[in-house]
């Protein structure tokens, strides 16, 4: 209902500066449409969370509580997230060098074999 209210319907706000050597125009705001059905949601939003903030609850804990928890939550994922990560991708870093220390040898025993005929 309130869409269809709003369909032919905008808000446009425009600032002007004029001087001797031009003219410029600049746009504040522009509401059209679904841009105020968005402009109420956001608005309704914001007292909803004032309001919470109003509210407590029995056994609230303290922020600052939260936040350390928070944090330790976080530095422990990381940790885990690295440690995991790292041996996920061990094997892979392992073949490599294996690769390499092969190629290597390789390489030398080809190089001193031609250089010894």
């Amino acid at each position: 209902m309130l869409a269809d209210f709003f369909t032919h319907r905008s808000l446009e706000i425009v600032a002007t500066w004029k001087s001797d050597a031009f003219t410029k125009f600049f746009r504040l705001a522009l509401l059209h449409e679904w841009s105020f059905l968005f402009l109420i949601a956001a608005f309704l939003a914001f007292i909803a969370v004032e309001l919470l903030l109003q509210v407590t609850e029995v056994g609230e804990v303290h922020k600052d509580l939260v936040v350390k928890i928070m944090r330790s939550n976080l530095r422990n994922n990381l940790k885990d997230h690295f440690l995991i990560g790292n041996m996920i991708t061990w094997p892979k870093h392992f073949w490599t060098l294996i690769k390499k220390r092969s190629t290597r040898k390789k390489l030398i025993h080809h190089h001193t074999h031609h250089s010894l005929e």
